[in-house]
């Protein structure tokens, strides 16, 4: 190119990389290490380590992670020689953490231009301007309530006369605050690779900070102070206090210390207004020889009121947490003293609750648990031993089981369950043989056809084994031939009934409710049938007092046999059957002939009529040839009672 640019000595002092062309060694894009916001800016760019509100991108990234509401600042500084420095930006709180985006132009108008810096001409051979502008993106996120770190990434384009050079940056931040007070941050900025201009390299002003932010007297008074470490220059130590006498007014000062421009250089000093949820903050620097330079901004936070209100609320919610967790210490202790283990131990964990981060309290939280740890396993052990004493093997090696649960390596707990285990293997090779008896005593009751005792010996085999296959297969079986056993007798119940063999019908009934005692039909079945046989044994009762009292004893005996077998409760029939008998016995009678009389047992039973077969078989006497048949037949009648009642 055939032509220099020659810059005015201050600017040359100011940017010398960023508006001329950059030596071997020195960096360009310097308008990045200009302090941004009044606020900052006052207090001596002090403002890695107190990193607050929306400022905090160009300071510290990591400063908005915990941002509550959206923020936009802008700020126009009048530097030197009619250099202007304009900043924007904005922040907006997002569930997964915080966006911020900035822009920064530095722009110098009115240079003139000489093209021969051997020669150079008295007027000026024109005019030409330089612009520098970068364009940021940021993201911060949480990882703790009292951890955030943040990184950005921003577009430098640099403009001077007809030539430019574009470059990227990117800066990295961690914000850490342990208490309401206290604030701490370390930022890297201006990452990146070198910026070519003209053909020629020169790294970026990287550089490294850390710093710290106290708030006093409920932030009536904030300090800060911060070093940080240019890539190419030496240390810089900042310094930064600000004053709130008033909710709307700050007073603020500062102090650089490290500048070599001459002169007052590193003091700072501003103020700030707040107004209606604006801030405006104004701040001027001295700048040695070359004079005073200004910054003037605002910055507005979206819903300050409602923010305001929630940080009111946030203060008084910090006081009650303190009282609720100085009583509940105070109560926790007192449980502890008294033994009270559980009641301590569930006090220091609401004690968390409120502040999970007390460290006295999860300590103490931890020695209450240990005691308690003791006690429950004490008492487990013991009712283990009480359970195993009463042959409760199962629940003995469950409390066993719950005291090892709590403490692995507890001695007592180990050889108790030991034990348990033993004794329960033991039971269930009992129970293995008890479930094998009972499934043999079903197999041979099924074959006999008595169900019933089958069906009973696989429900006990079912309560011992819940899954055992056999026992619920057959026992399905057996409740299928159970119930076609009882559809056959209410069957044939109906068919006696509609007959008018009641007896029979009855008798058919009674088999029913035998096998399925819950059947209503069966029931109410017998009942109809009952209730019949009783009016037709009223009729035979009142055909036998007829028969008596015209002295007929033994058609009078027939009546009353028959009326007790359908009746078999029937009183009127036993006390006129004793009657007849003591009249038997008063008078003269012929010999009786027991032939006939055995002939109606058999012609009764026949007829289903078991206790009149009963009653006639009873007349034989010993010495009659009859006597044994009819001993063995009322045997026999009487085992048909017992199976029908």
């Amino acid at each position: 190119m055939g032509y220099k640019k020659i810059l005015s000595p201050g600017l040359l002092i100011l940017f010398p990389a960023s508006f001329a062309f950059a030596k071997g060694g020195e960096t360009t894009a310097t308008f990045l290490t200009l302090g941004v916001g009044g606020r900052p800016s006052a207090m001596g760019e002090a403002y890695a380590g107190l990193a607050e509100g929306v400022n905090a991108l160009a300071y510290n990234p990591a400063g908005v992670a915990n941002l509550e509401a959206a923020e936009v600042s802008a700020m126009h500084a009048e530097w030197v020689e009619g250099i202007r420095y304009e900043y924007v930006a904005f922040v907006y709180p997002v569930p997964w953490g915080t966006l911020g985006a900035d822009v920064r132009a530095l722009t110098v108008g009115e240079l003139e231009l000489r093209t021969d810096p051997a020669n150079p001409s008295e007027e000026p051979e024109g005019f030409f301007s330089a612009t520098d502008i970068a364009v940021g993106l940021n993201y911060a996120r949480p990882l703790r309530r009292s951890l955030g770190v943040g990184a950005g990434a921003r577009l430098i384009s640099q403009k001077i006369y007809n030539s430019s050079a574009v470059g990227v940056a990117g800066d990295l931040g961690l914000y850490w605050t342990p208490d309401a007070s206290l604030s701490a941050g370390l930022a890297a900025r201006n990452l990146g690779p070198p910026v070519t201009f003209e053909e020629k390299s020169s790294p970026l002003p990287m550089a490294a900070e850390i710093g710290l932010g106290y708030r006093l007297l409920g932030r009536k008074l904030i300090l800060s102070a911060a070093t940080e470490k240019p890539f190419k220059d030496e240390f810089l130590y900042k310094g930064g206090v600000e004053y709130n006498p008033f909710a709307f007014l700050s007073g603020r000062v500062g102090y650089i210390y490290g500048l070599d421009v001459g002169g007052s250089t590193g003091l700072t000093s501003g103020l700030g207004v707040n107004v209606a949820g604006f801030s405006f903050d104004f701040a001027m620097a001295p700048y040695g020889d070359l004079g005073l330079t200004y910054r003037g901004g605002f910055t507005y936070v979206f819903g300050r009121e409602r923010r305001r209100i929630m940080e009111e609320v946030a203060a008084e919610f910090e006081e009650r947490k303190r009282g609720m967790i100085a009583s509940l210490s105070a109560k926790a202790e007192g449980y502890y003293r008294e033994g009270n283990y559980q009641g301590a131990v569930d006090t220091w964990d609401l004690i968390l609750v409120w502040d999970p981060e007390n460290a006295e309290a999860a300590a103490r939280l931890e020695e209450a648990r240990e005691r308690l740890n003791e006690e429950l396993v004490a008492e487990h052990v013991g009712k283990a031993e009480v359970f195993f004493a009463e042959r409760k093997c199962s629940e003995a090696a469950l409390e066993y089981a719950l005291a090892k649960k709590i403490d692995p390596t507890n001695a007592a707990a180990l050889a108790g369950l030991a034990r348990a285990e033993e004794e329960l293997a033991r039971e269930e090779a009992r129970q293995k043989e008890e479930v094998a008896k009972l499934l043999e005593q079903a197999r041979a009751a099924y074959s006999r056809g008595e169900y019933l005792t089958a069906i009973a010996r696989w429900e006990a085999v079912l309560e011992l084994e819940p899954e055992n296959a056999e026992a619920t297969a057959n026992l399905e079986d057996a409740r299928a031939r159970v119930s076609d056993i009882v559809a056959k007798y209410k069957a044939s119940a109906t068919r006696f009934s509609t007959a008018g063999d009641w007896a029979a019908a009855l008798s058919n009934w009674r088999r029913a409710l035998r096998l399925a005692p819950d059947d209503d039909e069966a029931a109410a079945g017998a009942a109809k049938a009952r209730a019949v046989l009783a009016r037709e044994a009223q009729a035979l009762v009142k055909a036998g007092i007829s028969l008596y009292e015209r002295g007929d004893l033994n058609g009078a005996e027939a009546k009353m046999i028959a009326a007790l077998n359908l009746q078999p409760d029937n009183a009127n029939a036993s006390a006129y059957l004793v009657k007849i008998k003591k009249k038997r016995a008063a008078g003269k009678r012929a010999v009786a002939n027991y032939t006939a009389i055995y002939m109606k047992g058999i012609e009764a039973y026949t007829n289903h009529q078991y206790r009149a077969a009963i009653a006639y078989w009873q007349q034989i006497p010993a010495k009659d040839s009859l006597y044994r048949k009819a001993q063995t037949n009322i045997k026999r009648a009487k085992a048909v009672l017992k199976e029908l009642e």
